[in-house]
């Protein structure tokens, strides 16, 4: 028991260290597009074979979720729905439409602010 008990809190940990590397590192449209393929290996919020997540925040609580504020949620939805990669079909239904430029999108560096070494 004890042995279950020290890996689920290591899990936790490692989640909560991840967590704070996003909201370090990743801009607005990249915080997002992270919380949006996290929410996708959850079947109770993705639908698969229609490739459509049910978000079960508000743009108010997603924006304290990822740091910032609920209009800059809107503003990157409305960034990825410009280029293809999702399309909303109302405030909390995604559909996903291209998860591999999503998968890019997160793995992108922020050029314009890093410090040259």
């Amino acid at each position: 028991m004890q042995i279950n008990l020290l890996m689920r809190v290591a899990f936790d940990l490692r989640q909560a260290q991840r967590r704070i590397m996003i909201l370090g590192q990743q801009n607005v449209p990249q915080r997002l597009a992270s919380f949006l393929l996290d929410f996708m290996q959850h079947p109770d919020f993705f639908d698969e074979r229609r490739r459509i997540l049910t978000l079960p925040l508000t743009r108010f609580d997603l924006g304290d979720y990822l740091g910032t504020t609920a209009e800059s949620v809107v503003r990157a939805f409305a960034k990825m729905e410009k280029e293809g990669l999702i399309k909303r079909k109302s405030s909390r239904i995604i559909e996903m439409r291209n998860t591999i430029a999503l998968q890019q999108m997160v793995g992108e560096r922020r050029r314009k602010h890093s410090v040259p070494l």
